[in-house]
């Protein structure tokens, strides 16, 4: 049985809220296949109706998607609500995302005191490599006011 077959069983069967999650995983691991694949559109089907009842990762994907307008148009307003709806779950990697956008005024309008909201929050899950690594190219607040 293919892998997206063992997808549609699952969910055709409903076995309850822990097998509706794991079809839920299943589907986001199916879109990432697609996606390395770099069949960016097929990602995002798999993607939408997920991140649209809410599962953080599928949400963290379309807002990936719509700011490298990759199987969708370019949308950076777009990409901030998905980032948005991810981060406020605690997806770690949305916070930072959603941080830098608002540092670098992509997609929303600068706002410092919300971009070091966010950062924060990514930092406290393990993810202050890549701000530091960020900070160092100069391109940040707190850089260039050294």
């Amino acid at each position: 049985m293919g892998y997206l077959s063992a997808l549609g069983l699952a969910v055709l069967v409903g076995v309850g809220s822990v097998g509706a999650r794991a079809a839920d995983s299943a589907a986001v691991d199916a879109g990432v296949i697609a996606w390395a694949g770099s069949q960016y559109a097929a990602a995002v089907r798999l993607w939408q109706p997920l991140a649209r009842t809410g599962n953080a990762q599928a949400q963290r994907y379309l807002g990936y998607a719509y700011r490298r307008g990759l199987g969708v148009p370019r949308d950076d307003a777009r990409a901030a609500y998905w980032y948005r709806r991810a981060a406020v779950q605690g997806q770690a990697d949305a916070q930072y995302a959603l941080g830098l956008m608002y540092e670098l005024g992509v997609g929303l309008a600068p706002d410092m005191a919300e971009a070091d909201y966010w950062y924060g929050l990514a930092i406290a899950q393990g993810t202050s490599e890549k701000i530091q690594r960020f900070r160092g190219t100069g391109r940040c607040r707190q850089n260039r006011s050294r």
